[in-house]
């Protein structure tokens, strides 16, 4: 039985409500789905949840997507979270 090369995720896009998805496992499927470059972050320390995101987006800019208070910053562009 092969595994599957899959992740669920819940996709954030700016001016959107949230949604699940699924994605290909791959830096290159991560990287087209945040549109470059990507970081991943742990805004909450407690939880088994990443938070990856394009690590350019401020600079670009993309368009601000959601506020994080427990970070005290702004994910800008097309973001997902995922379990570590």
């Amino acid at each position: 039985m092969s595994k599957s090369n899959k992740m669920r995720v819940v996709l954030v896009e700016p001016g959107r409500y949230t949604r699940k998805a699924t994605i290909e496992n791959t830096l290159e499927a991560e990287q087209a789905v945040v549109g470059g470059m990507i970081d991943v972050i742990r805004p909450w320390p407690k939880e088994n949840v990443c938070l990856v995101l394009n690590d350019e987006g401020k600079v670009i800019p993309l368009q601000p997507n959601r506020g994080l208070s427990e970070i005290d910053d702004v994910v800008y562009g097309t973001f997902f979270l995922c379990g570590e």
